[in-house]
């Protein structure tokens, strides 16, 4: 199980840096047609999520103070947490790909 968990978090983090590796500072902040999670809030949020997993599994806090108020769940949280590692950050990784449409961009490469 942790192997597949490692694995689909190391494909997660590949496409992420893919989606915003060409990106401006303007860019990463830019929130076309509504869209409200840019590209520089989303990463900062799947940080957050994954220093609340490791925390879970008894590991210290890595985060820099501040960012877990900066990065918050603005929802109900879910009481699921078998997916917080996978299906999370794909969720959040789709709504930077939308906003590169959004932005007129072309896919990740």
């Amino acid at each position: 199980m942790l192997q597949h968990v490692l694995h689909v978090y190391s494909m997660n983090l590949g496409f992420a840096k893919r989606l915003v590796s060409d990106l401006s500072e303007d860019q990463m902040c830019a929130q076309p047609h509504g869209v409200v999670n840019h590209p520089a809030w989303s990463p900062g949020h799947l940080a957050v999520a994954a220093d609340h997993l490791g925390t879970l599994l008894g590991l210290s806090s890595e985060l820099p103070a501040g960012w877990e108020q900066t990065f918050k769940t603005g929802g109900t949280p879910s009481p699921d947490k078998s997916f917080l590692m996978t299906a999370h950050e794909m969720d959040h990784l789709g709504q930077v790909a939308a906003w590169r449409r959004a932005m007129g961009l072309g896919s990740a490469a």
